[in-house]
Parts: C-alpha cells; sequence; structure tokens
C-alpha cells in the first residue's frame, strides 16, 4: 500500500472527487454551520430565541457539572470525618480494653484475689 501517493494528492484531489460525485467533506460542514446559524435566529412556538433556549441549556449544564463537583467535595469532607470518627472511636475501645486488662490484673496479683482463689467460699 503506498500512503505517499494519497498524502502527495493533496486537497486539489479531494475537491476533484467531491466534484465527481465523492464525498464533501467541506460542503458538509458549510451546510451544517449554515443551518445551526438558521436554527439560532429562529424562535420557539412560545417566541423565544433559539439562541437564549441554547444559552440557558448551557447554563444548566454547567450548573450541573459545578453541583457535581460540589458533591464530590462534600463526600470527600465526610469520609475524613467519618474516618477521624471511626479512629477516635478504636482508641477509646483499645483505652477500656487496657483498663480493663489492668484492673484483672490488679486483681490477680493483689492478696484479696488469690484468698477468693483459694477460698471458693468467699
Amino acid at each position: 500500500m503506498d500512503l505517499g501517493g494519497l498524502f502527495s494528492r493533496g486537497a486539489a484531489t479531494a475537491n476533484s472527487a467531491a466534484s465527481g460525485g465523492g464525498f464533501d467533506f467541506m460542503g458538509l460542514l458549510k451546510n451544517a454551520g449554515s443551518k445551526a446559524l438558521g436554527w439560532l435566529g429562529n424562535s420557539d412556538a412560545a417566541g423565544t430565541p433559539n439562541w437564549m433556549n441554547a444559552l440557558g441549556m448551557a447554563g444548566n449544564m454547567y450548573s450541573g457539572i459545578a453541583q457535581q463537583q460540589a458533591a464530590k467535595n462534600l463526600m470527600k469532607q465526610q469520609k475524613a470525618a467519618f474516618d477521624f470518627n471511626k479512629m477516635l472511636s478504636e482508641r477509646q475501645i483499645s483505652r477500656e480494653n487496657q483498663a480493663n486488662q489492668n484492673l484483672l490484673n490488679a486483681w490477680n496479683s493483689s492478696a484479696f484475689g488469690k484468698r477468693k482463689d483459694e477460698d471458693e467460699g468467699y
């Protein structure tokens, strides 16, 4: 396949193909642009110009994107707060477990605890 010949033919060949019944991309773009500009100049049934409707739609899309970004930021903040509260509760549970273990160790090493173990009736 010789791609060098394809690139060397250039735009002149593309225009001749369009005039010979081929696909005219530039004509398609010009036609679409003129139709879009014509549509923007018209108005809807209520009399509102289409350019104002398009501008309102673009504003609504921008507002939706900004709202989504704000929601993502809020979610990150809520996750950070949740993780912090989880860490605090885990520390509290660890402190309570350590206090219970210290109390149990003190009881087991005390004379009263040993006496209770020897004397089951006490």
